[in-house]
């Protein structure tokens, strides 16, 4: 009676305990995948919002930028003459703005913003600013070097709208250089990201300074 005993103990896992066994390692798998899916899916929220509040401040700088926008006179020293430093193309833009000193040097800024793709140091294309403080004789300013403010920028559009011509309608433009005048609308259009994921920034922004 012993040895049959001692022979049963050392059978092993019966059938039932085998399949005790087998559902306790699928409902620990699955709530190991289950947290690793959660994981997944908190990094990748996380990182949308991250990226998602790092595109809301660019824009906002860039609004608060052209809403700030003077109406500054430049002297061009080979021709001799004065002209409104207004330079708005249809992906690049050149203006003199009132800083605040939040971002830049308080007091007139020249601003330049333009999309540009440098291949060389391996970074995405971005809307770059380049700043200076402004002078009326554009030799006697230093210009800073390029700052990021919108990453993935894989599209610019700059339009303007206003009056060209004393007596004419307001247009709008896809160029704004040689007047006299600032436009009294700028619009901005950028599509942001990569991947198949792009996001579309379409801002209107009022120059007040342009009713002064």
């Amino acid at each position: 009676m012993k040895v049959r005993e001692r022979s049963r103990n050392d059978a092993g896992f019966t059938l039932i305990e085998l399949l005790v066994a087998v559902a306790v390692t699928a409902i620990l798998t699955g709530f190991l995948l289950g947290a690793i899916e959660y994981a997944q899916r908190f990094w990748s929220l996380s990182q949308n919002r991250s990226e998602q509040d790092e595109i809301d401040a660019g824009a906002m700088q860039l609004r608060s930028l052209l809403s700030h926008t003077i109406s500054a006179t430049a002297f061009d020293p080979i021709q001799r003459i004065a002209h409104l430093l207004f330079e708005g193309g249809p992906d690049h833009l050149t203006f003199v703005a009132l800083s605040e000193a939040t971002a830049f040097q308080g007091g007139l800024v020249r601003v330049r913003l333009g999309r540009e793709d440098d291949a060389r140091a391996n970074e995405p294309p971005s809307l770059k600013i380049r700043t200076k403080v402004f002078r009326a004789i554009s030799s006697a300013e230093a210009e800073t070097g390029p700052a990021v403010l919108l990453r993935n920028v894989s599209n610019v559009s700059f339009s303007y709208f206003g009056v060209t011509k004393v007596g004419q309608a307001a247009e709008w433009r896809s160029t704004w250089t040689g007047q006299d005048r600032l436009p009294t609308l700028v619009r901005a259009k950028l599509d942001i990201g990569n991947n198949g994921n792009v996001r579309r920034l379409d801002l209107f922004v009022t120059l007040r300074m342009a009713f002064n």
